[in-house]
Formats: C-alpha cells, structure tokens, sequence
C-alpha cells in the first residue's frame, strides 16, 4: 500500500518556457508511493480522487516552474525576478480503455498558479491543458502524453510583459492576451529492479502560435526538457493492495 524511499535525480530545462538560458538542477527527493482509496501517489503522480464511473473520474493536478534571477542577465534583466510557482487544480479524466498493463485517457486539468517567494503568495491566473495519455506497465514502464496549453491573460503577464517602466530600446513594452499557449509532448519510461528505481523522462514544448509567441522575452519557440532519476527503496508496507480492473 505504500512505499518508501530516498533518490537522487538531474534536470535539464529551460528558465521558463521560451528562453534560451538552460539551468541544471540536481536535487535529492524522497520516493513517496501510497495507494490508499481516495488518495494515490504513484507512477501516474499525486491524485485526490473525487469521483469514480466507469470510464469518468475527476482528481486534481499538479506542476509548478522554477524561480528566474533576472540579475544573471539575458532578456530579463533589470527585471522583477520570477517566483517559483505551483500549479495546482482539479482534473477531469476519461479512459478510452484500461487493463492491468496499460491505459489510454484524455485528461482535462486546470490548474490555479500560484508564485510564491516562500513569504508570500500571489496568484497568476491560471493555465488548461487538455492532454491524450497512454501509458504501459511491463517490465519496463512507459508513458506519453501530448495537448494544447491554454493560459489566461495574467499567467501570460507573469512571464512575457514588459511593463513600461522595464522598456528598453531592444525590449519594447509588450502585454499579451490570453489564449493559447503552445503545444507540448512528454516521454517518459522508468523500471523498478528489486529495491532500486530508475526513471527518466524527455519533454519538447512548442510555442509556435501562442498568443505570446511576439513577446521580447521569448528568445525561442521550441524546447526540450530532460531529466533522469533513481531511488533506492528501504521500506514498504506488509500489506498489499488489489487492484480490480474492468479490461476495456
């Protein structure tokens, strides 16, 4: 029923979406699994299940983004600094099919964000990202996931407005609308081998058409993100749960 554990993991992506400046993140984490009946934390992530049919359900969703220094220069500086953010809503799913080795679902998360410099909080609208998910349990696990992303006119602010007072000759003053937010696909695949969890995923964003796509701070309108991690398990409960599954 549950699971845990301590790893290590190093990520690689972009300061935020659309800049060219690449950070690298290595960060140790605790592996954390519970499958209890409304609250799961697992290989399809953190859930809080609120309803359950035959094919619908409705959870809640999580994502967040790093802070930005806008003082290490680049398109941002003399800016306000970036917040890290988090991304937290409800989800509505439905599964196309399951068995006990693969599902295929539509997820429909929206999610509030919410930046915060660990003394106060602020929110930044909030972002829609309808997305098609599969993924397949074997030996090895794997998972892809592809949709639009949708923001409202603050989230876009947050990141991509130049306000007046920051307009440069290079970096006009600009504030974009809400709506699209480009395109996103995720891999990921990962194997338990007895104690031992590895895990990676691979992530290229396209910004191509997104309302802020003429935003002076958006250096680039493709990205790819990538990160790789391990954990080592020491302790897990004696019982165990059944899972039933209607093959569909």
């Amino acid at each position: 029923m549950w699971e845990l554990g301590a790893g290590i993991g190093h990520i690689r992506f972009p300061d935020y979406r659309g800049a060219e400046s690449i950070s690298d993140y290595r960060v140790g984490f605790p592996y954390l699994v519970y499958r209890g009946d409304r609250l799961k934390l697992d290989r399809e992530g953190f859930r809080g299940l609120l309803f359950e049919s035959e094919h619908w359900k409705s959870d809640f969703s999580i994502d967040g983004s790093v802070p930005v220094d806008s003082d290490n220069g680049g398109l941002r500086a003399d800016m306000p600094d970036l917040d890290p953010a988090l991304e937290v809503g409800p989800s509505l799913v439905y599964e196309f099919s399951r068995s006990s080795a693969r599902t295929v679902a539509l997820h429909l998360p929206v999610r509030a964000v919410i930046a915060t410099d660990l003394r106060k909080a602020h929110l930044e609208g909030w972002v829609f990202h309808p997305h098609l998910r599969a993924n397949y349990w074997g030996r090895f696990n794997f998972g892809v996931s592809a949709g639009p992303l949708f923001g409202a006119s603050s989230y876009h602010r947050y990141y991509y407005a130049v306000d007046p007072d920051y307009a440069t000759p290079e970096r006009p003053a600009y504030r974009p609308d809400g709506g699209y937010s480009g395109f996103r696909i995720t891999l990921s695949v990962s194997r338990r081998f007895g104690r031992l969890y590895v895990g990676s995923f691979l992530r290229y964003d396209d910004l191509s058409g997104a309302e802020f796509a003429d935003s002076p701070l958006v250096e680039t309108e493709r990205a790819v993100m990538a990160g790789v991690s391990m954990a080592w398990i020491f302790a897990e409960s004696d019982r165990m749960v059944t899972i039933a599954v209607n093959e569909r």
